[in-house]
């Protein structure tokens, strides 16, 4: 997959109000992948059909005329080749007239491996590039050293203090 075609973008806007679009917010990639789907507001009940137009381990975009607010709670049920994926998720940015990004929120591994399989039938191997779904040991790990690049970020740690935090295995 071409560089081009990964969709990344850094958090900005994490405290807007609900009403308001936000700054996209994505921390991890995203790639290409249309499928049917359907987004339910909770826990008021509005439904709103939709499509998928991309998809990662932490969350996809949804084309639609009407985004959600953000900070909304919402299930999400994306349907393609006879598998559902049913999580719930957050709005962290939305498009008047056009879509919203939404975070997964408590993806499961089961959750996960179908992501795995849509992507792989997209000509995406994520299993090989990752090795395997990640232990709890790896993904405490993996937020973790995130912690600590927000607290570079911060400007609460030097970088050097990150770098010995990090090399010395203390995460």
């Amino acid at each position: 997959m071409s560089e081009s075609s990964k969709h990344t973008s850094q958090r900005s806007d994490e405290h807007s109000s609900p009403g308001m679009e936000a700054a996209e917010q994505r921390t991890a990639l995203r790639y290409p992948f249309s499928a049917d789907a359907e987004v339910i507001e909770l826990p008021s009940g509005p439904r709103s059909s939709a499509r998928t137009s991309d998809l990662g381990l932490e969350g996809c975009y949804i084309d639609t005329l009407n985004p959600f607010p953000v900070k909304s709670l919402v299930r999400l049920r994306i349907h393609k080749g006879g598998k559902v994926l049913d999580v719930e998720g957050r709005v962290r940015y939305r498009h008047p007239g056009l879509g919203m990004g939404i975070a997964f929120v408590g993806l499961t591994a089961g959750q996960q491996s179908v992501i795995f399989e849509w992507l792989a039938e997209n000509g995406l191997d994520l299993k090989a590039t990752s090795k395997e779904t990640p232990s709890a040991a790896e993904m405490d790990g993996s937020l973790a050293c995130r912690l600590v690049y927000l607290l570079v970020r911060k400007g609460i740690l030097s970088e050097q203090e990150a770098v010995t935090l990090l090399r010395d295995g203390f995460l």
